[in-house]
């Protein structure tokens, strides 16, 4: 349904704090199945938050639900989820039961999702590919999950995998911004530096301002030796991030040059 599908899509994209924002403002007009079914979603956007308790509560509450409602794939995703705080709260234990409810229910693909997604945050690119594409043999239509797949192949910095992908989903989503945000990011390591601008820029032009958006803008106009557009995109990344080793080095880098 369009909730379930609303809120697994903001986890795809890392957005846990829209999802407990929804969350807040939806919760109490969804069905009690509706509600169980994104129990496990949201649960791990407050884990992410580091709202740990907020994060047990709803895992406790969800596993009760769903052992009244009879579905055993959401008790058991619930159950991983709560076992987790049976000990100091560790996403590397959230990451071990996830991988347990994925193992028992395959077939049930939205948990290996959220496995995948909980690998991803933790950086453990190579990893949340694999599961990925597990989950494409059987859903390979779903283009939200072949985009995370290419972005993990590209963070992974998996360069023939992650080229598979995205060029893959350029020739289908021209204009699509994180596509072009992930097709300027492998042109800039490959130094390919204007095929990168011309990526960057389609995805900034088509609203995407995201810090890492920002960060490749500025990289390859340094690259380029476009001084002032390298600054006017990194000034704001300075400010959100003034203690970021990368961002520090490359505005030190730009002022010596102007």
């Amino acid at each position: 349904d369009i909730a379930h599908f609303y809120t697994n899509s903001l986890f795809a994209l890392d957005d846990h704090i829209g999802i407990t924002q929804y969350w807040d403002d939806k919760s109490t007009q969804l069905s009690l199945e509706n509600r169980v079914k994104l129990a496990p979603v949201v649960v791990l956007a407050y884990l992410n938050q580091a709202k740990a308790q907020e994060s047990y509560e709803l895992a406790k509450l969800g596993k009760e639900q769903a052992l009244e409602l009879g579905l055993p794939e959401l008790v058991t995703i619930n159950t991983a989820i709560a076992n987790t705080f049976n000990q100091p709260p560790d996403i590397n234990n959230t990451i071990t039961e996830l991988s347990f409810a994925c193992e028992s229910y395959p077939e049930r693909w939205v948990i290996c999702n959220l496995l995948a997604n909980t690998l991803f945050s933790e950086q453990r690119f190579t990893e949340a590919a694999n599961v990925l594409e597990n989950i494409l043999e059987k859903k390979p239509n779903h283009t939200l999950l072949v985009v995370k797949l290419a972005d993990s192949y590209v963070r992974a910095e998996d360069t023939e995998n992650a080229e598979l992908y995205v060029y893959a989903l350029l020739k289908k989503y021209p204009k699509q911004p994180y596509v072009n945000l992930l097709a300027a990011t492998l042109e800039l390591k490959k130094e390919n530096f204007n095929s990168a601008l011309n990526y960057i820029n389609s995805a900034m032009n088509s609203g995407l301002t995201s810090p890492q958006a920002k960060l490749i803008a500025s990289l390859v106009n340094y690259q380029l030796g476009s001084n002032e557009q390298a600054m006017n995109h990194l000034r704001s990344l300075k400010s959100s991030f003034p203690d970021n080793p990368l961002v520090t080095k490359l505005y030190i880098a730009i002022q010596l040059r102007l």
